[in-house]
């Protein structure tokens, strides 16, 4: 419900009248045997009996009919938890099915997976591997008919942290240049950690190493806007080699004062 019904009139004759009752306190009168249609509404099952009485000037003749007429009780409800509309790659989504009065439902997750049946309500999880707006639909079925809810989800590739240098080594006070080389996610935000106590939340920072290690560790961490990140961390990446020390001996080290005498001097 509501239910059309067309009856078609496969009487005999083209002289006849048609008496249309059909069973719900309608009626209907034809002169010819075009085709008729009635809608049904019900909010119960109902079986509805449908009479056509064909008369002309000898007799009349009476042809009945019974229909059953189901209530359109269904009720499809497609929910998701608002911290699940959105997230990133691989993100799982599970869908409520709230719906009543249906018998089967069919998922349509929208990102080219196949159509995955149900029979209950329930929660329905899917996963997303890529990225993108996805419309999910639901369709739910009864003896009745199918109606079709949808809801949109949407996943963010998730952040790969990268980066390089200009500069890898140098002396006490090298200044490094680093270029962000980072893919993937919206609006990300940077940590860099140059492995000296010291960080920056810029793209690209330039940094100063002043410090009395050789071999600094730098690592880098990048942040979408649904906190998902990723970090790369390159050991030993940043080498600081210590100024020359001008030394030497002197053998022997004593003074003599001997004519054309050989030092060594030792490095």
């Amino acid at each position: 419900s509501p239910f059309k019904v067309t009856f078609k009139n496969t009487s005999p004759g083209t002289s006849n009248k048609y008496y249309y009752d059909f069973g719900d306190g309608t009626t209907d009168e034809k002169t010819d045997n075009a085709d008729v249609q009635h809608i049904y509404n019900v909010t119960t099952t109902t079986d509805f009996i449908v009479r056509m009485v064909a008369e002309n000037n000898c007799d009349n003749d009476v042809k009945e009919w019974r229909i059953r007429v189901f209530p359109q009780n269904m009720i499809p409800v497609l929910g998701v938890k608002l911290d699940e509309i959105r997230g990133c790659a691989p993100h799982t989504v599970n869908f409520e099915n709230n719906s009543t009065g249906a018998s089967r439902f069919e998922f349509d997750f929208g990102d080219g997976s196949p159509i995955q049946p149900t029979f209950v309500p329930g929660i329905v999880p899917h996963t997303y591997t890529r990225s993108g707006k996805f419309t999910v639909t639901m369709t739910a079925y009864n003896i009745c008919s199918e109606i079709t809810v949808t809801k949109e989800v949407e996943v963010l590739p998730q952040p790969v942290a990268d980066f390089e240098a200009d500069k890898i080594l140098g002396c006490p006070g090298l200044v490094v240049k680093f270029k962000n080389n980072s893919v993937g996610g919206l609006s990300n935000s940077y940590l860099w950690d140059f492995g000296d106590n010291n960080f920056s939340s810029d793209f690209e920072p330039t940094h100063t190493y002043t410090g009395d290690k050789e071999y600094y560790t730098v690592k880098l961490i990048a942040t979408n806007q649904l906190t998902c990140k990723t970090e790369v961390e390159k050991p030993q990446f940043i080498r600081i080699v210590p100024p020359p020390v001008a030394a030497f001996d002197v053998v022997p080290s004593t003074v003599i004062s001997i004519p054309d005498y050989t030092f060594n001097f030792e490095d």
